[in-house]
């Protein structure tokens, strides 16, 4: 009967976790792309490595470059229509072969760029870079002399090889990610929040939200019924928290199937166990909750608080690895813990089992 009548509310609950994090993840990923840092850079040179310095910085995420005379760039830092400009100097490449790497790029910067110290030690990497091979080359070539071997390639021919074993072998991989992020491929990488961790925190609040049932049937007027029905009120509560618990793990299977379309998430053999062992702990955790209260107010004010403490030290946003390590129950506290580490297992199981199983076995207070 309740699910009778409150089908539209149940529909939109069970689907506000999959909504809400595409939805949060499709915003951050237009914020990100719009808030690229504009740089301007002078080429007073155009060879092979100079453009392949403006290459290494085009391809940097959080980087625009922009093409522009030595005028404009002294023009639009002045103007803030540009955080910063780099001037790569003539005769750049000649003075890198020759293992010179001082004073080989000026920049105009002013007290508002507040991205020019960032990308000014990505281009120093980036010549740093050169210049080793540079070396690399430069001592082959001394070797191969003092061998007397014939056929002895060019410099530039011994950089090019270096750039092709770098690419073949994946020598050289920087990526920029945030404290306290995990290594994850770069489908997933591209985005500002794990997909999943967000989905976990929406999915905490959907499921407190739909126990609010267990408040409606301990109504009286409801309990009354029990008494010309064949099963007592307790299981008739248990057997409707077995139907949410399959209910709502079809849902997130459903869930995980339109991420890996979405986000080309990638599944591990064990994720379908660590999705079940999550969704049957909060619906746990909800139902157990919800008989603690009797007012839709309080007990709606209760488990907004809980998630808004939950996402605090679940350290999506903010990275807490400092504190965590002073004081390692933290991280026990919160019910996504295990799930956001791929584990089977939560200590709040022991909680949750010492909870329920005394609740059945004695009367209902």
């Amino acid at each position: 009967m309740q699910l009778k009548k409150r089908w539209l509310t149940i529909a939109f609950l069970t689907l506000f976790p999959f909504l809400m994090t595409w939805i949060v993840l499709e915003a951050t990923e237009v914020i990100q792309d719009e808030s690229k840092i504009p740089v301007g850079i002078v080429l007073q040179e155009n060879t092979e490595m100079a453009q392949q310095l403006k290459e290494n910085l085009q391809n940097s995420s959080f980087v625009e470059v922009l093409d522009v005379s030595e005028a404009e760039a002294k023009r639009m830092v002045a103007t803030h229509e540009i955080d910063s400009a780099f001037i790569i100097k003539r005769g750049y490449q000649e003075a890198i072969l020759d293992g010179e790497r001082n004073r080989l790029i000026s920049s105009y910067t002013t007290n508002f760029s507040f991205g020019y110290v960032p990308i000014r030690e990505m281009i120093s990497s980036f010549v740093q870079e050169d210049s080793g091979k540079a070396k690399a080359a430069q001592t082959i070539l001394q070797l191969g002399e003092y061998l007397n071997a014939n056929n002895l390639p060019t410099t530039s021919e011994i950089i090019q090889k270096i750039q092709e074993v770098e690419i073949s072998e994946n020598l050289v991989y920087t990526s920029f990610q945030f404290q306290g992020e995990d290594d994850i491929d770069d489908n997933t990488g591209s985005y500002l929040i794990e997909p999943w961790k967000l989905w976990a925190i929406f999915t905490l609040l959907s499921t407190l939200l739909l126990f609010d049932w267990v408040i409606r049937d301990r109504d009286t007027s409801m309990q009354s019924r029990f008494a010309f029905i064949r099963y007592s009120f307790k299981q008739y509560m248990l057997s409707n928290l077995i139907f949410y618990i399959l209910f709502l793990y079809i849902i997130d299977i459903f869930t995980a199937i339109g991420f890996h379309c979405l986000f080309q998430d990638q599944w591990e053999w064990k994720f379908p166990f660590v999705l079940l062992s999550f969704r049957v702990l909060i619906t746990l955790i909800a139902f157990l909750i919800a008989l603690c209260f009797r007012r839709y107010l309080v007990y709606y004010s209760f488990a907004i608080s809980l998630v808004l403490f939950v996402f605090l030290i679940s350290g999506i946003i903010i990275p807490l690895e400092g504190l965590t390590q002073k004081l390692p129950w933290i991280d026990y506290l919160s019910p996504l813990h295990a799930f956001s580490e791929g584990k089977l297992w939560h200590p709040l199981f022991i909680l949750v089992a010492a909870t329920l199983v005394p609740w059945y076995m004695k009367g209902e207070k």
